[in-house]
C-alpha cells in the first residue's frame, strides 16, 4: 500500500491511499487443485471493483494513455457523469465529454491546459483547481491530483486522478 498526502490549493490536506494488487493467474482449491485462471482473475476484478466503489468519499479515475482503458469507482461516475471511453479516439474523447473552466468560470480552458492532459501526454504530477459542469447542470469547483501510473521499467502507462469538490 502506497501512502502520500496532497495539500490543495485552498489549504486542505488529503490523504490518497493506493492499492497495490498482484494479479496470478492461477490458485489452489481447498483441496489443492489448481482452479481455471479466468475465475481467479473474474473474483480479483470483482473485490477490486467493490472496494473502489465502498470509496464512497474518494473520486477513482485511472486512465491509460492511449484513452481506451479506463478504471473508476462509483463516486467518478456519480461526479463526472458517463465516463464510458471512446475506444481508438486517443484521450480527445475526454474534451468532447467535458469542459473544464477556470474556477471563477471566466474562461473556458483548452484541452491543454487541462490537468488530466498534462498528466497523459507529459507524465507529470499535476495540481489543478478548475470549474466544471456536474451531470445536473449545476457549477463546481473541483481540486485535480493526478500521477503517472508507471511500469517496472519506468515508463509511463497510465494516469492515476483523484478530483474532489471543494
Amino acid at each position: 500500500m502506497d501512502i502520500s498526502t496532497v495539500t490543495t490549493t485552498s489549504g486542505n490536506l488529503y490523504t490518497n491511499v493506493a492499492l497495490n494488487f498482484e494479479l496470478s493467474t492461477t490458485a489452489r482449491d481447498l483441496d489443492g487443485e489448481l482452479q481455471d485462471g479466468n475465475d481467479v482473475v473474474d473474483k480479483i476484478m470483482h473485490i477490486k471493483d467493490k472496494i473502489l466503489d465502498h470509496m464512497q468519499e474518494l473520486v477513482v479515475f485511472c486512465l491509460t494513455l492511449d484513452g481506451n482503458l479506463l478504471v473508476k469507482n462509483k463516486a467518478a461516475q456519480y461526479l463526472l457523469g458517463d465516463t464510458t471511453p471512446v475506444v481508438g479516439q486517443g484521450i480527445e474523447w475526454l474534451f468532447q465529454r467535458w469542459e473544464a473552466w477556470e474556477m471563477d468560470f471566466s474562461r473556458k480552458l483548452p484541452f491543454e491546459e487541462w490537468g488530466i492532459h498534462r498528466l497523459l501526454t507529459k507524465g507529470e504530477v499535476v495540481r489543478q483547481t478548475f470549474g466544471c459542469y456536474s451531470p445536473d447542470g449545476s457549477p463546481k469547483v473541483l481540486e485535480l491530483g493526478g500521477e503517472p501510473i508507471k511500469d517496472d521499467d519506468g515508463k509511463t502507462i497510465a494516469g492515476s486522478a483523484f478530483p474532489w469538490s471543494l
